[in-house]
């Protein structure tokens, strides 16, 4: 990733993990072409989040049935398995969200859909 232009730490010894998430205020178009080009060398294809592919289709259909109940939000890139809240959600934040009612509503309905059960990953902000 570094020699990709993006500034991140090495995993930890431990554990293994390293945060591959954006750093604020990061361009996003060079962080996705870093992780495009950097993706084979990590465990998994670079799919941390993504799950199986069952997973992976569960929260495909979470995301089409929160939509269908009035909750605008991408599918999952199959990448990492995020999803992305859209129209008055986009900006909102996780408590916003996770008071709103019409959220808790179509969540209560399409939350079955999930393998893994409650919300997909991603989200606002």
């Amino acid at each position: 990733m570094r020699e990709h232009g993006q500034n991140v730490p090495d995993p930890d010894p431990n554990s293994g993990n390293v945060a591959l998430t954006p750093p604020a205020g990061a361009n996003r178009s060079a962080w996705d072409s870093a992780m495009g080009a950097c993706r084979q060398f990590m465990s998994g294809g670079g799919a941390p989040g993504a799950g199986n592919p069952e997973e992976l289709e569960g929260m495909r259909a979470y995301a089409v049935c929160m939509r269908e109940h009035g909750v605008e939000m991408t599918d999952p890139d199959p990448g990492t398995g995020k999803s992305q809240f859209g129209g008055r959600f986009a900006n909102a934040g996780k408590d916003q969200i996770l008071s709103d009612p019409t959220y808790k509503a179509a969540d209560g309905a399409c939350k079955d859909r999930l393998t893994s059960g409650g919300a997909p990953k991603g989200g606002g902000k």
